[in-house]
């Protein structure tokens, strides 16, 4: 392992009702907070990356034990 400090934020998965769905592509409201974050922070426009979730080993797909989905929070308790 390579210790570093990563830039950016992975979305892996997003989540409706309990299921995982690919974040591939991202709502437009979550493209636009994200951009509106970027700039305001001083942030890359890329610092919100759902990269991993894309394509056939899309992380949404392999995992998803019960344990993980416990220490998701939905959208209602995010603050903006």
């Amino acid at each position: 392992m390579v210790p570093r400090t990563t830039k950016d934020v992975d979305i892996l998965a997003l989540a409706k009702s309990g299921v995982l769905r690919s974040p591939d592509p991202l709502p437009d409201d979550l493209r636009e907070a994200a951009a509106e974050a970027a700039e305001d922070m001083d942030l890359p426009a890329n610092w919100l990356n759902n990269g991993p979730s894309r394509g056939e080993g899309a992380f949404f797909k392999w995992v998803s034990p019960p344990a993980w989905r416990n220490d998701c929070i939905p959208n209602s308790m995010v603050s903006t």
